[in-house]
C-alpha cells in the first residue's frame, strides 16, 4: 500500500492536524497540498494551498514555492524565510508525506531563533518566529 494511502487510513496521523487548535485563531499554516484539507477541517486553520488548485489564484505559483520552501529550508534558510513571509505563514508541517516530492522529511532544525518545534509526534509542527528577519 502506498504511504499516502496508509496514512489517510490512520487516525492517529488525522488526530495530530488538530494540535493547531492550539495556535492562534487566524494562524496560516503551510505544508504540502495533500495535507491542506487536513489543516482547515480538523485544525480549523488557514492553509495556502491544498489538492483543489483551481480554488487558489496562482495555484501553480504557490505550489512551487511550497515545494522550494521544503527543498530550502535545511540550507538556505533566508531564501526560505521569504516564502513564509511572502504568504504570512505563522506555522508549518513537516510530515513523511514530503517523500512523495523526493523531500527527505528528515528535517530537523535547531534554530531557536526562527523556528520552534512546537509539535512532534508523526508529524512536526514549527512556529516561524516572524521577527526573524532576512
Amino acid at each position: 500500500m502506498n504511504q499516502s494511502v496508509q496514512q489517510s487510513l490512520d487516525t492517529e496521523y488525522l488526530n495530530e492536524f488538530k494540535y493547531l487548535k492550539n495556535t492562534e485563531t487566524n494562524s496560516h499554516v503551510l505544508s504540502i497540498p495533500e495535507e491542506g484539507h487536513l489543516i482547515s477541517f480538523f485544525g480549523k486553520r488557514n492553509e495556502i494551498i491544498n489538492t483543489n488548485y483551481f480554488s487558489f489564484k496562482d495555484s501553480d505559483i504557490i505550489f512551487n514555492d511550497v515545494i522550494n520552501f521544503y527543498k530550502l529550508i535545511k540550507n538556505f534558510k533566508i531564501d526560505s524565510i521569504r516564502i513564509l513571509q511572502k504568504y504570512d505563514i505563522e506555522y508549518f508541517i513537516v510530515s513523511d508525506n514530503l517523500n512523495n516530492y523526493n523531500i527527505s522529511s528528515n528535517i530537523s532544525l535547531n534554530d531557536n531563533d526562527c523556528f520552534n518545534l512546537t509539535y512532534s509526534n508523526k508529524l512536526k509542527i514549527y512556529k516561524f518566529n516572524k521577527e526573524c528577519g532576512v
